[in-house]
């Protein structure tokens, strides 16, 4: 699979020079949230929720980040879509970009601390507001790298957030303590 009209076109545009200052700030953005960084921020958010006695809701984000950090590798050498010409890449990274991990670890992440945060009104919008400016500035940190075409990416944080709301909408029992919240 090959890149779609006009993405090549959109990562010469925004492509930093793999020799730049901007380039290494780029990775290191780009190193925070790999599959292991958002694992661990998902266990913190878990930790944190069942601290607060949201036992139920606690596994969710991690658990939707976990499937997708595991899921990505498996899919991306079945779709065998190659990066883009002359993608900066990082020792271990996949020969190929679709879905886009960092993309969809993210989305996971973002989409099941938004489900399970349970927010209303304007807070919630805010938070909508926040955790897609989130997601877009991170994808624009993998397209500026050349690492990603943009179709990637959007199939990352579709992913991401299927897996997400799947896993936050199994009919799974609550315990009692969780209960009183429903």
């Amino acid at each position: 699979m090959s890149a779609l009209p006009g993405e090549q076109w959109l990562l010469d545009a925004v492509r930093v020079p793999a020799a730049s200052d901007a380039a290494d700030v780029l990775q290191v953005a780009s190193d925070g949230t790999g599959s292991l960084p958002m694992v661990v921020a998902a266990a913190v958010v878990s930790a944190w929720l069942a601290v607060r006695r949201r036992r139920f809701e606690a596994a969710l984000p991690l658990a939707a980040v976990l499937l997708v950090a595991l899921l990505t590798p498996v899919l991306k050498p079945l779709i065998e879509r190659s990066r883009p010409d002359g993608a900066l890449l990082t020792a271990g990274a996949s020969f190929y970009s679709l879905p886009a991990g960092h993309a969809a670890t993210s989305a996971a992440l973002v989409v099941g601390l938004l489900v399970t945060a349970g927010l209303t009104g304007r807070r919630r919008a805010w938070a909508i507001a926040a955790g897609a400016a989130v997601l877009l500035a991170l994808g624009a940190v993998q397209l500026a790298l050349a690492r990603h075409y943009p179709s990637d990416i959007l199939a990352g944080w579709l992913l991401g957030a299927a897996v997400a709301f799947v896993i936050v909408n199994l009919p799974v029992r609550k315990s009692g303590s969780d209960r009183s919240r429903s």
